[in-house]
């Protein structure tokens, strides 16, 4: 028997409902050689809740640790990883064939960010919101590794209890994968990557608690940092660690509504520069203009765009205001929603933009069926990414944000919707959206149809 173990901070209900792994499993439910062990409204760190299984008396052969934002594409999941334990005692989606000593991760071989050379990386994970996102390919698998990533890690049981090999509950949420990976194969168990398909959402975090459980794992293995090179080591490396992969997708849909012939483009919210990195690469004479409230972001973004600098777009003192002009588009991805007051700024750039200019923008739908979902059954909770971020200060639907854009002078020369799924509950929520707009007197073809988009982006031009 395989179990699937992991831990999240969602109920019962709200896992099954609305997580990428509650989701998944809900389809694989045909397949009796998986079961589920899921540890919910956890605030447990990850080790402690992965021993309690590795020392469970019980008929499972094979653990699959798992993250819960983890999307299984794969419905022979089973097959997969019977084939794999085959092969290894402990096996993942991605790792790294010739660890360095200390190195902190599977993909990077120091604490400055610098990735490890193509021939030692081995394995592929996709990344995005929704399953199937874009396929980040690292090398050849099923291959040998001393390292894998944490967010997919299975273990044959009985390798395990024969060795004594278990999860060192010194780490909460980080190396915990790393320090793992190193005790098995101390303790002689074979570690390996296996084509497993999975779509990861998260972006990964690389702050204070990170570099915090990376001085303990240097603790651990006798060496530590020492203290003026770890001071200075954790400026460079949140901004070098926020170059993940992850990190690498852009908005493409966004960037292909910029004019031909743009001459100066001013990206707030630019986050690490990679759309102008993609951009300029097409169109090398355009000036790029990055700016982020995030500081480490826009250090990054500086070796990206001709110009970058952190700052609250909304605090801007004059003369810096003055130098973002003449300037012909302005892009605010995901961006005006966690401005304190939008509707200022889009009227301030209206009075300055060069005649021809535009402003494209990537808006979420606050009107999602999701979301209305979410107000009814009372759990309107914040989230640390998607419509419910906890970040976000200002929410829109496709009305109100029609009519911010007239108040303020623009008029919409082109519009997409980014429309995700279908997922589970969905077609009964539109059906419930549709009905309660018929008793309210409404428009239930269109209740539905503005409930579906995901975000709508949207090019403005002055009017």
């Amino acid at each position: 028997m395989i179990e699937i173990v992991s831990a999240t901070r969602w109920s019962e209900e709200e896992f099954w409902k609305n997580s990428a792994l509650g989701l998944s499993l809900s389809r694989l439910l045909f397949d009796q050689r998986l079961k589920h062990w899921i540890a919910f409204e956890n605030k447990k760190g990850l080790p402690e809740i992965f021993n309690q299984r590795i020392h469970a008396e019980n008929d499972i052969e094979i653990i699959v640790f798992i993250h819960d934002d983890v999307w299984i594409d794969d419905f022979f999941l089973a097959d997969r990883i019977l084939d794999a334990v085959k092969s290894y005692d402990v096996f993942g989606v991605v790792g790294n064939k010739n660890r360095k000593h200390l190195q902190p991760s599977w993909a990077f071989i120091n604490t400055s960010g610098t990735w490890d050379i193509q021939e030692n990386l081995s394995g592929a994970v996709a990344h995005g919101d929704i399953p199937f996102g874009k396929v980040g390919y690292f090398g050849p698998s099923p291959a040998e590794c001393d390292l894998l990533d944490g967010v997919l890690i299975a273990v044959s049981k009985p390798s395990l209890k024969r060795t004594q090999v278990q999860f060192d509950e010194i780490f909460d949420f980080h190396f915990y994968d790393v320090d793992f990976c190193i005790t098995a194969q101390q303790q002689g168990l074979k570690i390996g990557t296996w084509p497993l398909a999975i779509t990861h959402q998260s972006t990964g975090g690389y702050g204070v608690s990170w570099l915090n459980a990376y001085q303990a794992f240097c603790n651990k293995w006798d060496t530590t940092l020492p203290e003026s090179d770890h001071v200075g080591q954790k400026i460079s490396l949140i901004q070098d660690m926020k170059q993940t992969p992850a990190h690498n997708l852009i908005n493409n849909e966004l960037m292909a509504m910029i004019p031909a012939g743009t001459r100066r483009i001013v990206d707030v919210g630019c986050m690490h520069g990679q759309m102008a990195l993609v951009y300029k690469n097409i169109n090398p004479t355009v000036h790029y203009t990055g700016i982020d409230i995030d500081k480490d972001y826009a250090e990054v973004a500086k070796q990206h765009c001709d110009n970058a600098f952190a700052a609250d777009i909304e605090k801007l003192n004059p003369s810096d205001w003055d130098q973002l002009f003449p300037s012909d588009c302005w892009i605010f991805g995901d961006c005006l929603e966690h401005l304190r007051d939008p509707w200022a700024i889009l009227k301030k750039i209206r009075s300055c933009i060069d005649s021809d200019g535009c402003v494209l923008v990537c808006i979420p739908n606050a009107q999602h069926w999701g979301v209305q979902m979410r107000l009814l059954s009372g759990q309107f909770y914040y989230e640390d990414s998607g419509l419910l971020d906890r970040t976000h200060l200002r929410w829109f639907t496709r009305e109100t944000m029609l009519a911010m854009f007239q108040t303020t002078g623009w008029a919409v020369a082109a519009g997409l919707t980014r429309t995700l799924g279908p997922f589970s509950g969905q077609e009964p929520a539109l059906q419930g959206i549709r009905a309660f707009a018929t008793a309210c007197g409404l428009d239930p073809e269109m209740a539905v149809a503005d409930a579906l988009p995901f975000q709508y982006m949207f090019k403005l031009v002055p009017a």
